[in-house]
């Protein structure tokens, strides 16, 4: 049976897949051929989306790093030879 950390996981990457998977279907619509040449709304948007993405997974960066901090204070710290068991678990660490 799969434990809560597995189940999560498969979750959250079928929801970043299912929305990463609509984008192809709305931005062609933002390369209208008027636009030619320089086609600045569609670049603009792709770079604004990028730029968001970015923020977005260095912001799950800090707070992963923060919450395994947090974790170590109150539990201590963990060796990697220790079994954990799910993500309720006081061992569990974030992308360790």
């Amino acid at each position: 049976m799969l434990g809560a950390t597995e189940t999560k996981r498969s979750l959250g990457l079928s929801v970043t897949i299912s929305l990463g998977n609509t984008l192809p279907i709305a931005l062609p619509w933002m390369f209208p051929p008027s636009a030619a040449p320089g086609y600045f709304v569609g670049l603009a948007l792709c770079t604004g989306l990028m730029l968001f993405a970015a923020l977005l997974a260095t912001a799950l960066h800090l707070y992963c790093r923060w919450e395994n901090k947090r974790a170590d204070r109150e539990y201590g710290a963990r060796s990697d030879k220790e079994q954990v068991e799910s993500d309720e678990d006081v061992r569990f660490r974030l992308f360790q």
